[in-house]
């Protein structure tokens, strides 16, 4: 799932405000981040997800 790209429709499409974009962006990199930490994904899957 390409999470950060359907964000950025739901702003483009005004669905979603600017601050509600980078409030939820920020939620799923800090997420992605705390599974890595946590070493429930690997570093190669942590950059992948980041950089759908």
């Amino acid at each position: 799932m390409n999470t950060l790209g359907r964000l950025e429709r739901l702003l483009l499409a005004g669905d979603i405000t600017e601050e509600e974009y980078k409030e939820k962006k920020t939620v799923y990199v800090e997420t992605i981040l705390e599974l890595y930490c946590l070493d429930i994904i690997t570093k190669e899957e942590m950059y992948a997800k980041l950089n759908k």
